[in-house]
C-alpha cells in the first residue's frame, strides 16, 4: 500500500477527477443486487426475472473491479483488500450483520402474530435490547483502544452465537417473554462488543486519506448484508411453513401456523448462529495488532492477505 502522507494528488499537483464510471456501475450493480435480494422470495429464486437480476449483477461488479482496477483516479482503491486488517475485518462485519439483521424483521412477527401481543408491547419489549447496543457500543470502542480489539470482538460474537443457538433450540409457540427479551438483551450486547471494536481495527488499518473511503465500504457490507439477512432468512421460514402444509407467506402467520411458523424460525436462528461461528473464525485469522502502536496514529498495517 502506498505510503505517502497525500495520496490526493496526481504528479501534476492536480487533484484526480471524479471517478463518475466506477460510481455508476457500482450504483446500479447495487440497486441490481437489492432488487433480487427484496424480491427473491415473492417471485421465486429460480424465476426467470431473479436468475436475469442476479446474472446482471454479477456482471456489473465484474465490469466495476475491472474498471477500478485499470482507471487511474479509482471510486475504490483496490489495493485496500490486500490489507489483511481491512479485508478480513469487513468479512467479518458483513457476516455478522448476515448473521443478525434479520432477527429484527422476523421476531415482531412472532410477538404480534404467535404471542398475540400488541404492536405498541411489541415496540417497547424490543427497547431493552436496543439499550444495550446503545450503552455497551461506546464502552467497548474506549476498552478496545487499550487493551486491544480482539478479544471483544470474539467474545462479542460467541455472545451474539450463543443467544441464537440457545432460541434455535428453546423457542415454542408459548415461550416466556422474558426468556424472548433476555437473549436478545444478549445477542445485542454482544453485537456491541463486537461492532465498534472491528471497525476501529478496520480504520488502524489504513492511512488517514482512506477513511473516507473505508468507512463507506463498512457502511455498504453492513447495508447490503441487513438486506440479504432478511430475503435469506425469511425464505427458509416461509419454506418450512410450505414444507409443513402452510401456505409459505408471512401474511398467514397466526396461532393456528404458530407451529409451523416457529420451526423455519428455529431453523433460521441455527443458520444465523452458524454464520456468526464463521464470522469467530475470521476474526481470530485476522489476529491483533501489537498493542504498543496507538490507534489511529500508525502507518497503515503491512500484513498483506497472500
Amino acid at each position: 500500500m502506498d505510503s505517502r502522507s497525500d495520496t490526493s494528488r496526481d504528479e501534476g499537483g492536480r487533484r484526480p477527477s471524479f471517478d463518475w464510471p466506477g460510481a455508476i456501475l457500482s450504483g446500479v450493480a447495487l440497486l441490481a443486487f437489492l432488487l433480487v435480494m427484496g424480491n427473491g422470495d415473492r417471485q421465486g429464486w429460480t424465476s426467470p426475472i431473479i436468475t436475469s437480476g442476479s446474472a446482471i449483477t454479477v456482471v456489473l461488479l465484474a465490469a466495476f473491479i475491472w474498471w477500478e482496477s485499470h482507471t487511474k483516479s479509482p471510486m475504490l482503491d483496490l489495493s485496500l483488500f490486500r490489507n489483511k486488517l481491512v479485508a478480513l475485518g469487513i468479512s467479518a462485519s458483513w457476516l455478522s450483520f448476515l448473521g443478525i439483521s434479520a432477527a429484527r424483521f422476523l421476531m415482531p412477527f412472532y410477538l404480534q402474530r404467535v404471542l398475540e401481543f400488541e404492536p405498541r408491547e411489541v415496540g417497547l419489549l424490543l427497547i431493552p435490547p436496543a439499550v444495550c447496543m446503545v450503552v455497551v457500543g461506546p464502552v467497548s470502542g474506549r476498552l478496545s483502544d487499550k487493551f486491544g480489539w480482539l478479544g471483544l470482538t470474539v467474545a462479542g460474537l460467541v455472545l451474539s452465537a450463543l443467544a441464537w443457538f440457545a432460541l434455535s433450540v428453546s423457542l415454542t409457540e408459548s415461550s416466556p417473554v422474558i426468556l424472548i427479551v433476555g437473549l436478545l438483551m444478549i445477542q445485542s450486547t454482544g453485537m456491541a462488543m463486537f461492532a465498534s471494536p472491528n471497525n476501529s481495527s478496520i480504520l488502524s488499518g489504513v492511512q488517514r486519506h482512506q477513511y473516507g473511503v473505508t468507512s463507506a465500504l463498512t457502511q455498504l457490507a453492513r447495508n447490503s448484508a441487513n438486506v440479504t439477512s432478511i430475503a435469506l432468512m425469511t425464505t427458509i421460514v416461509v419454506a418450512t411453513m410450505g414444507a409443513r402444509g402452510m401456505e409459505p407467506s408471512l401474511d398467514a402467520v397466526s396461532p393456528v401456523v404458530a407451529n409451523a411458523f416457529v420451526a423455519g424460525l428455529k431453523w433460521a436462528f441455527l443458520v444465523m448462529g452458524g454464520l456468526l461461528v464463521f464470522a469467530i473464525v475470521i476474526t481470530i485469522a485476522r489476529g491483533e495488532r501489537p498493542k504498543h502502536e496507538p490507534l489511529g496514529h500508525q502507518e497503515p498495517a503491512e500484513t498483506e492477505i497472500r
